[in-house]
């Protein structure tokens, strides 16, 4: 298991909360997520030579909060350890809101955080029996996606149809 780091910008209250969530249709299908967040070798960690890692995809996701409260991201990026990688993602996600919602320049940011997602290494989660332990299924490996698609993968799990996300298409030969 990999992991990748998302970034979220929280706002003050604001005066007109949007009456609907404003997304940017540029995130990557699932397919491609291993490519953007996959393990990076020993080779292309030392070809880097003190340079500063991919800055990764920064997309926007804005949605009004309980109390008029903003909240702004959403970000895909490498992870290699528990101290943000790519701090300059706060500053990229605001430019994306301020040139959508422009109104907003003027509001202030009371928060920001990151955190690590879990990612498999071709980009598609586990979900299935764990291979070895009698009776555990697993739904993992989402990265970004698991709030919106872990319902889906479960009722495929119970249902049928999870076969291509199986957690066995990871064990070792």
């Amino acid at each position: 298991m990999s992991s990748t780091r998302g970034w979220i910008l929280e706002t003050a209250a604001v005066e007109r909360e949007p009456p609907y969530a404003i997304e940017q249709a540029a995130w990557p299908l699932q397919d491609e997520m291993a490519q953007l967040a996959g393990d990076r070798t020993l080779a292309e960690l030392a070809a880097e030579r003190g340079e500063a890692p991919a800055p990764g995809l920064v997309s926007l996701l804005l949605g009004a909060r309980p109390g008029g409260h903003l909240r702004i991201g959403t970000s895909l990026a490498r992870s290699l350890g528990d101290e943000p990688e790519g701090g300059d993602t706060p500053r990229r996600l605001a430019e994306r809101a301020v040139h959508v919602a422009p109104h907003l320049r003027d509001t202030p940011v009371t928060a920001s955080w990151s955190g690590r997602r879990a990612t498999t290494p071709d980009g598609l989660p586990a979900v299935g029996p764990l291979p070895g332990v009698e009776g555990l299924d697993v739904a993992t490996g989402f990265s970004s996606i698991g709030m919106v698609t872990i319902p889906a993968a479960c009722r495929r799990l119970v249902e049928g149809g999870a076969d291509a996300f199986a957690p066995a298409r990871f064990a070792a030969a």
